[in-house]
């Protein structure tokens, strides 16, 4: 019994010192707004080798620490009331972390009150634009002040409507104080967090698929750390899972996915597998009306929220504005070498994978039958790709995008998930010193922990056999 406290109490103790830098810098600052002029881990003077350091030492623990209370969940959890529970304590913690890893939190905060408090269309307007024209005084807009000086400012919105309303409805509550913004985004962040747990485990009534995702590092730290709108992209997908699987209502689960969609556009690669899904027991004429009818509905339900903000047509170039950045990947460093070439080797991959892609819906649709369990596995993979070979601007945060799915998911591909988890969040920083050496490391800790999983089998048998 003391082992197994000792080992929950590892889990605080690691969670605490991974946000006490950022409770430190509160207590010394008394506000977020300062806070990209020390964008390190201890958040002080500290030479930036220690900082990393430090932080690959409590990053290591933590994960250590994640993996052990889900390997022995049963033994630390009697019922899932303890489980949301303790997960509900650590999210809490988190509140205190500062955006140490991503300040793309202003950016949110920015838009939301150029919006709502300019009444600017943040799609044809950009915050830097504006303030400069207009000649905004930013000393009484703290909000509007961390958005101008953001990475991002000279960036009209490059995600849906649904997404641009949350940050309007967040920045009335926050009267235009960019320290009240911020903890009204945490309490919002955590109570998303709280509900896909929920919808998580009303989809697979188990705890371990809770856990996994409830107390993963890379969700506390991006999610409600860093506080980035993927959380509500997870709710809305989970949702629209959870209307299909569990109440066979294909309207709803369109609507919750066009909000998904209507936050980042990425979860439109789902819509066939869920359609597919539903006309499972169709025939193959059928199939082929049933997706062009529910293939409308959804496209329809999708462009009424930009209509709201829509002047003409270019609106709807917010969805390619990302793939002329690179950042964090191989292109980055090839296009800073070969552009042109880069522009159109990014170009046929995405001709090949919309052909694969087609095929594969192509495939289910003539099927025999149809599972649902296959057709995610199939998804997650899509997924992975689309992260990996067409996303130029690559993010960490965009792992979470495969949470949703791992309930459905065989147990290598879980672990492969954990696996590409734990080495971006491991090496994150080191993009401080060099994009090269941030990628080389990445990769030396993903084959690293693959090959030591593979030798020491039982110690690492974390899920179990089979799920």
């Amino acid at each position: 019994m003391k082992k197994l406290r000792l080992n929950r109490l590892l889990y605080i103790i690691t969670t605490i010192l991974l946000v006490l830098p950022s409770f430190l810098y509160l207590l010394r600052r008394k506000t977020f707004i300062l806070f990209n002029k020390e964008n390190y881990f201890l958040q002080n003077d500290s030479d930036l080798l220690i900082q990393l350091i430090t932080y690959f030492i409590v990053i290591i623990l933590f994960i250590v620490a994640y993996l052990r209370l889900i390997k022995k969940r049963n033994d630390y959890f009697k019922n899932i009331k303890y489980v949301f529970i303790f997960i509900f304590i650590i999210s809490c913690i988190f509140i205190v972390v500062t955006p140490f890893l991503s300040s793309d939190i202003y950016y949110y905060l920015g838009i939301g009150r150029l919006s709502q408090q300019y009444n600017q269309n943040p799609y044809y307007v950009n915050m830097r634009d504006f303030v400069d024209k207009e000649n905004i005084n930013l000393d009484n807009d703290t909000m509007l002040l961390v958005g101008y000086n953001n990475v991002w400012s000279e960036t009209t919105v490059v995600y849906g409507p649904i997404w641009t309303m949350i940050c309007e409805s967040f920045s009335k509550l926050s009267l235009g104080n960019a320290d009240i913004g911020l903890l009204v985004f945490k309490i919002a962040s955590i109570v998303v967090h709280m509900l896909n747990c929920y919808y998580i485990y009303k989809i697979s009534k188990r705890k371990l698929f809770v856990l996994i995702y409830g107390l993963n590092p890379l969700v506390l730290l991006d999610g409600i750390g860093n506080m980035h709108n993927d959380l509500y992209l997870l709710l809305f997908t989970l949702i629209s899972l959870y209307m299909i699987t569990k109440k066979n209502d294909i309207h709803l689960s369109l609507v919750f996915l066009s909000l998904s969609v209507n936050i980042k556009f990425v979860m439109i690669l789902l819509l066939p597998f869920i359609v597919l899904y539903y006309l499972k027991d169709k025939k193959i004429l059928d199939r082929i009306i049933g997706c062009l009818v529910f293939g409308s509905e959804f496209l329809i339900i999708t462009i009424l929220p930009f209509l709201l903000y829509m002047q003409d047509l270019s609106i709807f170039t917010c969805m390619l504005v990302q793939r002329e950045r690179y950042s964090n990947n191989i292109y980055h460093i090839l296009f800073s070498l070969i552009p042109n070439f880069i522009r159109k080797i990014k170009d046929i991959l995405l001709i090949i994978f919309f052909i694969v892609y087609s095929t594969i819906c192509i495939r289910i649709l003539i099927s025999k039958k149809i599972n649902f369990r296959k057709l995610i596995n199939i998804f997650t993979t899509i997924l992975l790709v689309f992260i990996f070979v067409l996303l130029t601007n690559f993010q960490t945060w965009y792992l979470m995008w495969l949470m949703p799915f791992i309930m459905w998911s065989k147990t290598k591909k879980i672990k492969l998930i954990f696996n590409i988890q734990i080495a971006y969040l491991i090496s994150y920083p080191v993009l401080a010193f060099n994009i090269v050496v941030y990628l080389f490391i990445t990769f030396l800790i993903f084959f690293t922990i693959t090959i030591v999983q593979k030798k020491y089998r039982k110690k690492f048998l974390i899920l179990g056999k089979n799920l």
